[in-house]
């Protein structure tokens, strides 16, 4: 029975464990899936909003990062596809001018600063 086991669990291990990507098949298409990795990673995202907000002067002396998110973009806004989204907030309560940006995996920066 042991053995059985083994020899079930390398099979499982050599059928799905070691594919890279694999296909879905519909009706009318096949969608290829692949890994789902950011082009650009939160680290990188950073260090980009870091230098564009340096090069541009923008002051966030009294604004700290609240949160990075990875989002997708429909292509209503922007341009289809992956984007982080870096947004900044007060420190004291305020209303509106709250910092964002958009960092796409083409590495461009697209500001978003939100309210009045």
């Amino acid at each position: 029975m042991r053995m059985i086991l083994v020899i079930l669990i390398i099979c499982i291990i050599l059928a799905f464990g070691f594919s890279q990507s694999a296909t879905v098949d519909t009706p009318t298409k096949t969608y290829p899936i692949t890994s789902f990795r950011p082009a650009v990673s939160i680290s990188e995202a950073l260090a980009i909003a870091e230098h564009y907000v340096k090069e541009h002067n923008v002051d966030l002396s009294e604004q700290y990062i609240h949160y990075a998110r990875l989002l997708y973009d429909d292509g209503a806004e922007y341009k289809k596809g992956l984007y982080w989204h870096i947004q900044w907030v007060w420190g004291t309560p305020r209303l509106g001018r709250e910092y964002g940006l958009w960092i796409c995996m083409d590495r461009k920066v697209i500001p978003k600063v939100t309210g009045p």
